[in-house]
């Protein structure tokens, strides 16, 4: 990947309105992500004895009889639509849907029964980490054996302060999962955690997306508005940019401000013409090799013809 990879979380913040689902897709395009995500789940499963938590549950539940109108809309909008499934069920469904993306949530990092399901094939799998330890995600990614795996670097507060997001677990998660990518499950209030996350070699961020987090419901209040949401990526983006390349070099437009010498042709050189001090002018800017680099092309032919005045190059010469 030569960029990074945005994920809108919408969790429950369609508010169990399929066109404010649909809305919220719309957007999470228009701001440039790269996917969205709902979570799948059942109350009564979750809580099969408390039938208090099942109430509340119920309230931010997604309707599974949606989910391939949801993916329709994603697939029209050219937006990438997966969910978290805590259910085998739930998952078995999304398993027949073709559906290739699956986030195991920090509650479910230990439900091993979910992972059997997920090494029928190879999946992208994103394993978060906020209910876990290191102990909990080394076991999980050694069962997701067959999966693409990202390990999202997550706390699981809502909202999560600076101090408690703990991004050198990142460098702990280098160590020990050679084979395996990061991300970031981004619960904070803004975008320094996901800004110094991308230095660290995060690729994959998740961000909780509302219309108005003002709205009632548990996700709203901490989530992005559209126009932060847009602010984020774009912010992401240009840090990512800011990584550029590994090779420390001058730049081709400092090269011409720099007060470096550089080689150039004193006079008409003729193809086959044999290298000599005498051939070779040295001046600033360095646009082409530096005076330090003249003995790589002392006594070599001209490849070509060189015109009197041209920086001189290493690949015009053999």
């Amino acid at each position: 990947m030569n960029k990074p990879y945005i994920i809108a979380e919408i969790g429950s913040n369609f508010d169990q309105s399929i066109n404010k689902a649909k809305k919220l897709i719309d957007v999470a395009k228009s701001c440039s992500a790269d996917a969205v995500k709902f979570q799948l789940f059942s109350g009564k499963i979750l809580y099969p004895n408390d039938r208090k938590m099942q109430k509340i549950f119920k309230k931010v539940e997604l309707n599974p009889n949606w989910i391939d109108a949801l993916n329709k809309h994603a697939n029209k909008k050219k937006i990438k639509l997966f969910f978290s499934a805590f259910d085998k069920e739930n998952l078995k469904m999304l398993i027949s849907k073709k559906i290739l993306f699956h986030k195991i949530a920090s509650s479910e990092t230990v439900n091993f029964e979910l992972f059997k399901f997920l090494n029928k094939k190879k999946f992208t799998v994103f394993l978060s980490s906020g209910m876990s330890d290191l102990d909990d995600v080394k076991k999980a990614a050694k069962k997701l054996y067959k999966s693409k795996l990202i390990i999202m670097q997550c706390t699981s507060l809502y909202p999560t302060l600076e101090k408690d997001v703990n991004l050198n677990v990142l460098n702990t998660f280098k160590k020990n999962f050679k084979n395996a990518e990061l991300g970031l499950s981004d619960h904070t209030l803004n975008d320094v955690s996901a800004l110094t996350a991308v230095g660290m070699g995060v690729k994959y961020f998740e961000k909780h997306i509302t219309l108005n987090k003002r709205s009632k419901g548990p996700d709203h209040f901490y989530a992005y508005e559209p126009k932060e949401f847009k602010r984020y990526v774009k912010n992401i983006y240009l840090a990512y940019s800011a990584l550029g390349s590994n090779i420390k070099e001058i730049h081709p437009e400092v090269k011409k401000v720099a007060r470096l010498k550089g080689l150039y042709a004193k006079k008409n050189i003729k193809k086959g013409l044999l290298i000599k001090k005498k051939d070779i002018d040295i001046k600033s800017p360095a646009l082409g090799l530096r005076d330090k680099e003249i003995k790589t092309i002392l006594n070599k032919k001209a490849k070509f013809n060189i015109l009197k005045g041209k920086p001189l190059k290493i690949n015009f010469f053999k």
